[in-house]
């Protein structure tokens, strides 16, 4: 949906539309000069009425001019792919956000209806005078603490829905459709990524900085024109004088053409040294991904293991007990908030393994995810 409709992407398949007009307009001649002067009567004007020069472009010019055009239609194809990875990338990252925001919220409310009901039994040993009531103060307390918990999820999940809408083309108030839930287990992952779109951007734009000096060097070299006249075409009485030559074209240079060859020169040495750098940075990257993919991976299966259902039995042994009079409301509620943790804490590290895993596919990017619609 977002590849689709988002701006960025329509912005970005006008570009390459605009480069391919440019690389048409590239391969043609370059406009001829042609004026017509008619005769104004009595009127004394100048006896040479038509003249055509059309430049043949023999030093190379047209050739080093479409290859430009073509290197940037390259350089608008990469840039797309980029804007494709990077778009995707981002909602990736608010969808996940948007489903922890979620799971979030439904783990605040579970923990509501378990401290509204743990007030309820609470208050009736009270009124039943099995219990203090410093014991339903206690509970009172953690329902209140409760209830701001789950009107702060609520503000989260919306925050985050107004995020992944957006990315999505849609006004942030508009509802989205359900979303598949955090992974909770590992998800084994593809076996070979793509190439990085950056690294083809940056080939694309050298490519365009080598077609630009070559034609810079066009601009230093002698070309050929065709030329026709006539004198007197339109005079009644003037003598008629037609003719066709080739006219040679030698260039004269101050400085400027030459120190245009030079710039462009040394920016291609730049984009060369920038292209080295960025596969450093892209080796870091990748090793950085990588550790913290492993990390990620490494505690979500921890919680593979008994720790919840520990947890989970934890606190229906201390509400048993404490409904059989032999737990103290303190140990009730801390099973609770113990178990509510785990919960929090499972949750949480499904979320940092989706990130992770969204980032090393961002590094490693198949085929399908580079496809520009």
């Amino acid at each position: 949906m977002a590849l689709k409709s988002h701006p960025k992407m329509q912005s970005a398949r006008q570009e390459i539309a605009a480069a391919k007009e440019g690389v048409t307009a590239a391969r043609a001649l370059s406009a001829p000069t042609f004026y017509v002067a008619p005769w104004l009567g009595s009127a004394n004007g100048t006896t040479e009425e038509l003249f055509f020069s059309q430049p043949l472009e023999v030093n190379g010019a047209r050739g080093a001019r479409t290859a430009v055009a073509v290197s940037r239609l390259a350089v608008s194809a990469a840039g797309a792919d980029l804007e494709t990875l990077s778009l995707a990338h981002a909602v990736r990252v608010a969808y996940d956000a948007l489903a922890y925001a979620q799971a979030q919220e439904v783990l605040a409310q579970e923990a509501l209806q378990l401290t509204q009901e743990l007030d309820r039994v609470t208050t009736r040993q009270v009124d039943l005078g099995a219990r203090p009531g410093i014991e339903a103060t206690q509970t009172r307390i953690e329902v209140s603490r409760a209830q701001q918990q789950v009107i702060q999820a609520s503000g989260k999940r919306k925050s985050a829905q107004a995020a992944l809408a957006v990315l999505l083309g849609k006004s942030p108030e508009e509802a989205l459709p359900p979303l598949s839930p955090l992974p909770l287990t590992v998800v084994p992952l593809a076996e070979k990524g793509g190439p990085r779109p950056e690294l083809a951007l940056e080939a694309a734009n050298l490519q365009r900085l080598v077609s630009e000096e070559k034609l810079a060097r066009t601009e230093l070299k002698p070309d050929v024109s065709l030329m026709l006249r006539s004198q007197n075409l339109f005079h009644p009485s003037g003598p008629a004088d037609r003719g066709a030559a080739v006219q040679v074209n030698f260039p004269l240079d101050w400085g400027a053409k030459r120190a245009r060859v030079r710039q462009v020169a040394a920016a291609t040495e730049a984009q060369q040294a920038r292209q080295s750098a960025l596969t450093l940075q892209f080796a870091q990257e990748r090793a950085q991904a990588k550790a913290q993919l492993e990390s990620a991976e490494a505690v979500l299966q921890s919680y593979q293991a008994d720790l919840i259902q520990r947890s989970e039995r934890l606190l229906q042994a201390s509400k048993t007990g404490f409904q059989a009079g032999q737990t103290s409301i303190t140990a009730v509620l801390e099973a609770q908030r113990t178990y509510r943790a785990v919960l929090a804490e499972r949750l949480a590290a499904a979320f940092a393994y989706a990130q992770a895993r969204t980032e090393w596919e961002r590094i490693h990017p198949t085929a399908d995810s580079l496809k520009t619609p």
